[in-house]
């Protein structure tokens, strides 16, 4: 690992650390595991609006298997509910993250 990549993932985990929410992470084939994911502004904002897409980040590591579309996360609500979205698009970058586009399952 090049010194650019060592230094990029010890940022990137710090920020899931500092600014992540932890939600529950299901693979298709049903494992679940807790992860923590930074939230950013959705790409469509209308979309965004009605509480449909949201983006974010994850270190591909802090999962047993690499993000794909069709999986599933779930987002505990301060009343105790889960809000639930699959991801419809993955984007992994060269140094172990990758940008999730969720989109809410109704």
């Amino acid at each position: 690992m090049s010194a650019f990549s060592a230094l990029a993932a010890r940022i990137d985990d710090a920020s899931t650390r500092t600014f992540g929410t932890t939600v529950t992470y299901t693979a298709p084939a049903g494992v679940s595991e807790e992860v923590s994911i930074v939230l950013d502004t959705p790409i469509e904002m209308e979309e965004a609006a009605r509480g449909s897409l949201l983006e974010g980040f994850v270190r591909v590591a802090a999962l047993t298997d690499p993000p794909v579309a069709g999986d599933a996360v779930a987002f505990e609500t301060a009343s105790g509910f889960d809000v639930r979205y699959r991801v419809i698009d993955v984007n992994s970058d060269t140094e172990g993250g990758a940008r999730l586009t969720l989109q809410k399952v109704t």
